[in-house]
């Protein structure tokens, strides 16, 4: 009878070493597969960013292009080509009476709100925002004159913008 006890004894032993074992091999598996999962979930992720990033920096490289083609006079809101003949064949000079509107007076884009420039005195102005004495002659070239509106209040928001990072 002894015997049949230390025999149970010892399976039993043998079992909860057994158990044991397994259970801490599962729990390790379990943590192995936790961060392999977590790893791949990072490198899906990464993987995302890097697309997106791509896709951002070809847009941004288009827009860039567009910009760096485009002539200084486009930023202001009418200009007067040099470039301009008369019927006879005359040249007009750039101060006379015609004058054309600056493409970007016109242009929607997504991606750029409104176009500005500093002048040397440190002015900030916008194609996208006429000066007073030319406004009504603007609202022709445009589909509704809220936009105009739309474009005077973002310039001065920028305005502001730039007037208290210079403050700082």
């Amino acid at each position: 009878m002894k015997r049949s006890w230390s025999i149970w004894c010892v399976l039993l032993i043998c079992a909860i070493v057994i158990f044991g074992a397994m259970a801490w091999m599962t729990r390790g598996i379990l943590l192995s597969e936790k961060d392999r999962l977590a790893a791949e979930t990072e490198a899906r992720v990464n993987e995302r960013i890097g697309l997106a990033l791509t896709r951002m920096d070809t847009i941004g490289a288009a827009l860039l292009i567009t910009e760096n083609q485009r002539p200084p006079l486009h930023y202001d809101a009418f200009f007067s080509p040099d470039d301009v003949f008369s019927a006879r064949l005359g040249n007009w000079s750039a101060g006379d009476s015609l004058v054309r509107a600056s493409p970007l007076l016109l242009e929607r884009n997504e991606l750029v709100q409104l176009h500005f420039q500093f002048s040397s005195d440190s002015a900030m102005t916008s194609p996208q925002v006429p000066p007073v004495n030319r406004r009504e002659f603007a609202n022709q070239f445009v589909d509704s004159v809220e936009i105009l509106d739309s474009n005077a209040e973002t310039l001065n928001r920028l305005q502001e913008f730039f007037a208290d990072a210079v403050d700082k």
